[in-house]
């Protein structure tokens, strides 16, 4: 409903239950990303590549988080 803090704590306990929820990793660092937590997703993102073998997937988050290089 709008509220990105309150979402947040929700991703963040979803990934801590079920870590291997790819899904709820992506979701996390997008909303860190809005809220300015650049370094937040980062974390979210490297954790999503541990745990996804997909290889466009990882293909994917790498380009995510090299995007984030320069932030």
């Amino acid at each position: 409903g709008g509220d990105n803090a309150r979402a947040m704590v929700i991703y963040q306990r979803m990934v801590e239950v079920a870590p291997g929820m790819g899904r709820g990793w992506w979701d996390l660092a997008r909303l860190q990303l809005s809220a300015g937590r650049i370094e937040d997703a980062r974390v979210s993102l490297s954790a999503m590549l541990e745990i996804t073998r997909d290889a466009d997937s990882r293909a994917h988050i790498s380009a995510a988080l090299e995007a984030l290089q320069g932030r």
